[in-house]
């Protein structure tokens, strides 16, 4: 497998199991926290080795991790200096944020 589509490979491998791990997490009334992201990258390492690299260890698939990695960190680094201005923004998800770090759980409503 090539690199670039291995790369979209584990950026939605990781996606998918972050929005199941925070799912599953809410479903039990757990925290969600960036814990879910590192969970999600084991994961996807473990389905790697085990289902498409034969188990063993490749570099592409180092590569892959680390490259994600940088990534969302780029992501994160970039995106955490913008405000949300609009009114969906401030008054729906704002509250929703707030209320969420206030215990309110979605799923238990």
């Amino acid at each position: 497998m090539n690199i670039l589509k291995r790369q979209s490979f584990c950026i939605i491998f990781n996606v998918f199991f972050t929005i199941l791990i925070q799912s599953i997490l809410f479903l039990f009334d757990l925290d969600v926290s960036l814990l879910t992201i590192v969970i999600s990258a084991l994961l996807h390492v473990l389905y790697s080795y085990f289902f498409i690299d034969n188990k063993k260890v490749t570099k592409q698939s180092l590569l892959c991790l680390f490259g994600y990695f940088a990534i969302v960190l780029v992501l994160f680094g970039y995106f955490s200096n913008f405000i949300e201005t609009t009114y969906d923004g401030g008054y729906y998800h704002g509250n929703a944020m707030v209320e969420m770090l206030n215990g309110w759980n979605p799923f238990l409503e």
